[in-house]
C-alpha cells in the first residue's frame, strides 16, 4: 500500500521509463584497511555501519566492472552518478588551525593515490553514454559544523582529523559521536551563505573535471534548505531531487513534493520510488525492486531507482562488489524481460522529458 501511495501524485506517462541514480561518487570514506583497523582498535564499532565498513572512493577496477556490465546490455541501461567533486584538504586545514576550510578537487586527490586513471575511465564512460555525472554537493561533509567541533577540540573529531577521516556514524557506538556527512542538515542559519557559495564551487569543479555542466542536484543524505533552490536556479540547475516527505532544516517543517512538481518557473522536482541496495542485507533486492517498479508502472510513473556507490566497491569486500554486480545484472535482465519496451534514461533526460524538452 505504501508503494502505491507514494506514486499517486505527480507527472504521469504510459512509457516504461527507468532511471538508475547512484549516490556518493567522488567522496572519501574509510579509504584503507589500515584506517579500518585503527578505527576498530580505537573502539569505534565501525562494522555496525555497513556503509562505512564497505565504502571507499572508487577505483578503476570497480568502475570498469560496473561499466562493462552496463555495456553488455544491447538495450543500454544508463547510470546517473550523483557526484561530490571535492574532499577535505587535511594538510592545509591543519596549517591554518581549523580557521579556514580548504578542499582538494577529486582529480587532484587521485594524483596522490594509485587511482590515476579513474578520470580517464569516467570520460570514456561518458563518451560511451554509459553514465551521466550529476551533482551531490561539493563534498559529502557539513564543513561549517565540522570546523566548529575541530576548533572546540572535540576528542573524536580531532582523532578522526588526525587520521584523515570525518565520516563518523552514530552506529559506531563509542564515546561522544558527532556526524558530519549530511552537508546541508543546517544547524546554524549563518551557514547558509557559505553553503550557497559551495554550490557554485562544486558545479564549477564538475565542469572542470568532466567537461560537462550538471543539470540535476540531489543533496547528500536528504536534508536540504529549500531556500538554497534559488542558488541552484542562479547556477542553471533545473532539476532538484527531493524526498516526497521532505524536512527543511532551515524552516523546521515538512513539505510534500512529487515527481515533476514545479518549484518555480524554471525548476522541477525528481523523486525516487525504487530502492536497490544489496549491501544492506541478504534480502532479495531484485524481487523487492521489481515489485516497486511494477507499482510505479501500474500508476503510470517512471521508476527512479536509488542505489549507492557502496554496493559496487571492492576496497574492503570483494564479496560485496561481486554480489551487488551479480544482483544488478539479474535486475536489469528481469526488467528487460518483463518490460521489453523499457526506456532507460538519465535523471536529466527524465527532467527534460517532464519539461517537454529534447532528450536526444
Amino acid at each position: 500500500m505504501r508503494d502505491y501511495l507514494k506514486n499517486i501524485l505527480g507527472w504521469s506517462t504510459t512509457r516504461k521509463i527507468v532511471v538508475i541514480e547512484s549516490d556518493d561518487w567522488g567522496s572519501t570514506r574509510v579509504e584503507s584497511n589500515d584506517l579500518m583497523q585503527k578505527l576498530s582498535q580505537k573502539g569505534f564499532k565501525v562494522f555496525n555501519c555497513h556503509m562505512s565498513s564497505m565504502d571507499a572512493i572508487e577505483n578503476k577496477h570497480d568502475l570498469d566492472n560496473l561499466f562493462d556490465l552496463i555495456q553488455s546490455f544491447n538495450s543500454r541501461p544508463k547510470l546517473t552518478f550523483l557526484f561530490n567533486p571535492a574532499n577535505p584538504n587535511y594538510e592545509k586545514i591543519k596549517e591554518n588551525n581549523f580557521e579556514k576550510y580548504e578542499y582538494i578537487p577529486f582529480d587532484e586527490y587521485l594524483k596522490q593515490t594509485d587511482n590515476g586513471f579513474v578520470v580517464e575511465t569516467y570520460l570514456n564512460a561518458i563518451h560511451e553514454n554509459l553514465v551521466d555525472i550529476e551533482y551531490h554537493g561539493r563534498e559529502h561533509l557539513y564543513v561549517e559544523k565540522w570546523l566548529r567541533y575541530l576548533k572546540a577540540g572535540h576528542p573524536n573529531s580531532i582523532w578522526g582529523f588526525e587520521n584523515n577521516f570525518s565520516g563518523f556514524s552514530r552506529k559506531y557506538d563509542y564515546g561522544d559521536i558527532v556526524t558530519f556527512r549530511s552537508k546541508f542538515d543546517l544547524e546554524n542559519p549563518q551557514d547558509i551563505s557559505s553553503q550557497e557559495k559551495s554550490l557554485l564551487d562544486g558545479k564549477l569543479l564538475i565542469e572542470s573535471i568532466f567537461g560537462k555542466s550538471p543539470k540535476y542536484f540531489l543533496a547528500p543524505d536528504g536534508p536540504f534548505s529549500v531556500s538554497l533552490v534559488r542558488e541552484l536556479e542562479k547556477i542553471n540547475i533545473p532539476y532538484v531531487g527531493l524526498p516526497k516527505n521532505h524536512f527543511d532544516p532551515e524552516l523546521q517543517k515538512k513539505s510534500l513534493f512529487w515527481i515533476g512538481k514545479k518549484i518555480n518557473k524554471t525548476q522541477r522536482v525528481i523523486t525516487r520510488n525504487v530502492m536497490f541496495e544489496p549491501y544492506r542485507s541478504n534480502a532479495d533486492w531484485v524481487d523487492h525492486s521489481l515489485n516497486q517498479i511494477k507499482t510505479a508502472f501500474n500508476m503510470f510513473k517512471p521508476a527512479v531507482i536509488s542505489t549507492h556507490r557502496v554496493n559496487y566497491i571492492s576496497t574492503h569486500s570483494d564479496k560485496n562488489a561481486s554480489h551487488s554486480l551479480a544482483e544488478l545484472k539479474r535486475l536489469l535482465q528481469a526488467i528487460i524481460k518483463r518490460w521489453p519496451d523499457v526506456e532507460f534514461m538519465s535523471s536529466s533526460q527524465l527532467g527534460d522529458l517532464i519539461s517537454k524538452k529534447s532528450i536526444g
